[in-house]
């Protein structure tokens, strides 16, 4: 088996996507409330089968760490604490990427013909 190295960052960018969607499709704007919107697309992005999960847990990009803002669930098994190890770090990274389009109002047609008058 070959190991991905850009898994995580394949998954990351896949989020972003998703979120920049989810931003247009609520009208979100950088002020709004988008916490919960941003937890429902990674939550989405979370794999759920061993192979994916310890294919991201090896890829380059994410640091096998806990911050432990919370989500570290309590239990033993390694599938579970590693799927919450993405979750964290995919939310955490999503905020930081520089990819993400904030919704803004679209300009009146109208307002753009008084001004060419």
């Amino acid at each position: 088996m070959e190991r991905n190295a850009n898994a995580y960052y394949d998954l990351l960018a896949a989020t972003v996507e998703l979120f920049n969607e989810r931003i247009q499709q609520d009208e979100l704007t950088e002020h709004d409330d988008w916490s919960d919107a941003l937890h429902e697309v990674v939550d989405g992005q979370v794999p759920h089968y061993y192979h994916e999960i310890f294919t991201v847990m090896a890829a380059n990009g994410i640091d096998h760490e806990f911050d432990d803002s919370g989500f570290i669930p309590d239990t033993k098994d390694v599938s579970r604490i590693c799927q919450a190890r993405i979750y964290e770090a995919l939310y955490n990274d999503v905020l930081n990427d520089s990819g993400i389009i904030w919704w803004e109002e679209p300009e009146d047609e109208d307002e753009e013909e008084d001004c060419d008058d």
